[in-house]
């Protein structure tokens, strides 16, 4: 929502500085993410006996999830770029 008020807009000094505060905070989010995911495929690989094949579709889920990321930060980045220009 707040990103599409600064597209309406425009991007003034302050605007820029709050989306540039905005891809920050989502890069830590990323890389939160992926600490966490990594903890949760150690955990999921510690329970492969107990969950048998359903481990493959977890495992395949966090992968997703951390792609999802990754994709986030790499949208944010270019926004950054963007605006730059």
């Amino acid at each position: 929502d707040e990103l599409d008020e600064l597209v309406e807009t425009g991007f003034g000094e302050g605007e820029v500085a709050r989306v540039d505060e905005m891809v920050r905070e989502l890069g830590r989010l990323e890389s939160q993410t992926d600490a966490e995911l990594d903890r949760a495929a150690r955990a999921l690989f510690a329970m492969e006996s107990e969950l048998g094949v359903a481990t493959v579709f977890w495992h395949q889920i966090i992968l997703w999830i951390a792609n999802l990321a990754d994709l986030s930060e790499r949208v944010g980045n270019r926004l950054r770029l963007l605006m730059a220009n």
